[in-house]
C-alpha cells in the first residue's frame, strides 16, 4: 500500500485491492492501515479486520532478523 506522512501508512497482502480513503477500507484480515499527520501516527484505523480502535490499544510492529 504504500506511505503518505500526511495521509495514511499501510499494508495489505499482494495482489489485494485497496479503497484508500483516508485508509484502507477493503473487506479482509490481512490488512493494516494507520493515520499520518506531518510524519506522526495518530492514533485508529484498522489493524486485521478491526477498524476505528482509539489511543488505549499498544501498537507493536516486529521484524524478522
Amino acid at each position: 500500500m504504500g506511505l503518505n506522512d500526511s495521509f495514511s501508512w499501510g499494508y495489505v497482502t499482494a495482489g489485494q485491492p485497496v479503497t484508500r480513503n483516508a485508509c484502507d477500507l477493503q473487506f479482509g484480515a490481512d490488512r493494516l492501515c494507520w493515520h499520518t499527520d506531518s510524519g506522526n501516527i495518530k492514533f485508529g484505523y484498522r489493524c486485521g479486520s478491526t477498524t476505528v480502535f482509539d489511543a488505549t490499544f499498544e501498537r507493536i510492529v516486529y521484524q524478522a532478523n
